[in-house]
């Protein structure tokens, strides 16, 4: 009787186990299709914003569209990556077989192998060094560096500066031949194994553009000093038009990096002006060729294009390869967090990002630097309470952290805009004084005959701030801080944005990225 019962349970339990297992494998593969259907993204303006070029597997290939965006009619003479090929070297691109592909691309069948390539400071110093010299150079000297891109400098006091730029002659003179060119364009490279998507996208000739235009910076300074007033007018505008030639990029990288030359290259002006004792006909001259440069694309057009492209793409990625991006635990770097088994709607999502980006470009487009920050402070309260809520805290997240890189870049376009304009008022003041002797008491002096208009402050959308007295002037920018105190000259929080002028031309002004 025993066994018979034993028979009896074991045959239920083998029932019951048998029933668990079934369910449990209908549920995985129920789990599994609804995960397939969630996964499926529709090609459309709400979801992946464009909707062609299509790619392999159906999905929009944003890389192949960013190359696309270039002008049909782009010839190699117009094109500065060329030239700029030749002063850099292979440093612009990232591997050899990308590096072919681009310059059959660019219309350059036989690239220089040999150079004289740029060669960077650090590189130079190991180089040409008589005992062992540290990769990073001590702080000290560092500074001194920084110093001698607004401050003239003698070849015999800095003499491993002058001989870094005499190393680098070739180089320059082919990034003046680059200068010249209206258009630059460098097609993306094909995707590699370390770069699945759109934001990997290497971009390494940023750093060597911005290391060319502190080299002419540099070099101005030095010519400067020499006397050579012609040769330091042409390396500040070639640097000037570097920063043009990169800021036509589409990603954020490329025109953040072209403000930064911008404002270095303004400092620069400043140290001119005040140096090269400029007569009422240079000064408006010089002003003249400013004010004929291309302005620098905004900020907001990177964010609305390349930048909502690189995150609609990660999405897109993610969708593709949901298995090996959520499930694999070696490439997780905390505890395995069970919510990857819920699918995620990736078309919700991508319509939640494309949300959150028409706002940061709303944003960017406000007038000035007040309201941007008062509208991106806005944003970002509305995604923290998305997050806290759960509504797809994952996407979210990143837009947080997205948000959190764009805050800087709203003080950084208004310090380049305040600094362009007062450059102008520094040579209109320059031309003013050279032909009446003395500064004017107010800017509206200036108008019409030296300005076409009354210059505002791009942080606050007011004039600037001028003072006059006792032989000198200053113009002031209340700057990021939106403090300014109208007592001494450069008294005021923000001493980056703030040009004096004395009596005496021979003193340095400080620019601004002193």
């Amino acid at each position: 009787m025993p066994k018979s019962t034993d028979r009896k349970l074991s045959t239920a339990s083998r029932v019951v186990y048998v029933v668990l297992l079934t369910l449990i494998g209908t549920a995985v593969l129920a789990d599994v299709f609804w995960i397939a259907y969630r996964r499926h993204i529709s090609i459309g303006v709400t979801t992946t914003r464009i909707t062609k070029p299509i790619g392999t597997g159906g999905v929009v290939n944003y890389r192949l569209a960013i190359n696309q965006r270039t002008p049909k009619s782009l010839c190699p003479a117009d094109n500065a990556a060329i030239e700029l090929f030749h002063a850099l070297g292979a440093g612009m691109f990232v591997n050899g077989a990308a590096r072919e592909s681009i310059l059959t691309q660019l219309g350059m069948r036989r690239p220089p192998k040999n150079g004289p390539f740029f060669v960077s400071f650090n590189r130079f110093c190991r180089q040409h060094a008589t005992r062992p010299v540290h990769t990073k150079a001590p702080p000290r000297i560092f500074h001194l560096r920084e110093a001698l891109y607004n401050h003239p400098f003698s070849a015999r006091r800095h003499l491993r500066t002058a001989g870094w730029l005499h190393a680098n002659a070739v180089a320059l003179r082919w990034t003046l031949r680059a200068a010249q060119r209206p258009c630059f364009y460098i097609p993306l490279p094909p995707r590699r194994t370390e770069a699945y998507f759109l934001s990997l996208a290497p971009l390494p000739y940023v750093t060597g553009i911005q290391r060319l235009a502190g080299a002419l910076t540099q070099r101005a300074m030095l010519e400067l000093h020499r006397g050579e007033l012609a040769a330091c007018r042409r390396d500040l505008l070639a640097a000037h038009r570097l920063a043009r030639l990169l800021g036509q990029g589409p990603f954020l990288d490329e025109r953040v990096a072209a403000r930064y030359i911008e404002l270095r290259t303004i400092g620069a002006d400043w140290t001119f002006i005040r140096c090269a004792h400029l007569s009422a006909a240079a000064a408006l001259d010089y002003a003249r060729d400013l004010a004929g440069l291309p302005p620098l694309r905004p900020l907001a057009g990177a964010i609305n294009y390349a930048g909502r492209w690189a995150a609609l793409d990660y999405i897109q990625w993610q969708s593709e390869d949901w298995f090996h991006r959520h499930c694999v635990p070696h490439e997780m770097d905390g505890p395995i967090d069970w919510s990857i088994l819920l699918p995620p709607d990736y078309a919700a999502r991508m319509m939640r990002v494309n949300y959150w980006y028409d706002r940061f470009v709303a944003a960017f487009r406000k007038s000035n630097c007040r309201l941007r920050e008062q509208a991106l402070a806005g944003v970002q309260v509305a995604i923290n309470q998305a997050c806290d809520l759960g509504d797809g805290p994952r996407a979210d997240l990143y837009l947080a952290l997205t948000l959190e890189n764009l805050h800087p870049l709203v003080s950084l376009a208004a310090r380049v805009r305040s600094a362009q304009r007062m450059t102008r008022v520094v040579l209109a003041l320059a031309a003013y004084r050279r032909r009446h002797g003395r500064y004017p008491k107010t800017l509206a002096c200036l108008v019409p005959t030296y300005l076409p208009k009354m210059p505002l402050d791009a942080f606050t959308g007011k004039p600037l701030h001028y003072i006059a007295a006792g032989g000198k002037c200053g113009i002031f920018s209340v700057g990021e801080f939106h403090g300014l105190s109208t007592g001494a000259l450069g008294s005021q929080k923000n001493p980056e944005m703030v040009v004096q002028l004395k009596t005496n031309p021979a003193n340095h002004s400080t620019g601004p990225g002193a």
